[in-house]
């Protein structure tokens, strides 16, 4: 300060200091005043991450087939609905009673995503009466309980989608399953799912 204002800092300082610091905080108005400026509204956030996760899918479109032990706790399918619209993946999962196919259509990014989601993300293993279990006696220990795994079928490209919207389908038969993959010419995931064997062949 002595140096940039010189003599006149020896004899007025109360002045000298009072300029510095009006220069201070003009300079730290600016910046807030900036700042603010290009602050995105809500609706701009929004659109930017819409834009970020839209992937271009007119030459190609990757899919990836998952096949999961059970899909019946709210929280799982809840987590597999929102992600796949999140990332703007189409497709359909088909629940069952003995096996559930979860098929996945789109970007290569949006494909990664989701299956670090069903892979690594999602615990498996809760079912629909564990809430239950909980709320009674906790001392009961199920010495029979198989373990619930998301396994990842098949993944690959296809020139164009199948679905438009990705949707929970309840067929109760493997009949019911194929007609409406059949209808949606993508039958043979569905082959893919039921023939999987864990660790391959």
């Amino acid at each position: 300060m002595m140096r940039v204002f010189g003599e006149e800092a020896i004899s007025n300082p109360t002045l000298v200091e009072a300029k510095v610091r009006e220069q201070i905080a003009a300079r730290k108005q600016k910046h807030i005043d900036l700042v603010a400026s290009s602050r995105l509204t809500d609706e701009q956030r929004k659109e930017k991450l819409r834009n970020k996760l839209q992937e271009d899918t007119s030459l190609l479109v990757h899919v990836a087939v998952f096949r999961i032990d059970d899909l019946s706790h709210p929280q799982n399918t809840f987590k597999v609905t929102q992600n796949a619209q999140q990332y703007n993946l189409t497709g359909a999962a088909i629940v069952q009673p003995k096996m559930n196919v979860v098929i996945v259509e789109g970007g290569p990014k949006g494909i990664k995503a989701y299956k670090k989601l069903m892979l690594r993300r999602i615990d498996w293993s809760k079912t629909k009466d564990d809430q239950d279990q909980h709320d009674g006696d906790q001392n009961e220990v199920d010495t029979e309980a198989i373990p619930k795994k998301c396994f990842l079928v098949w993944e690959g490209e296809v020139k164009e989608r199948s679905f438009r919207t990705f949707r929970f389908k309840a067929l109760p038969t493997d009949s019911m399953a194929r007609e409406y993959l059949q209808k949606m010419r993508v039958v043979q995931y569905w082959d893919a799912a039921c023939n999987f064997v864990e660790g391959g062949i």
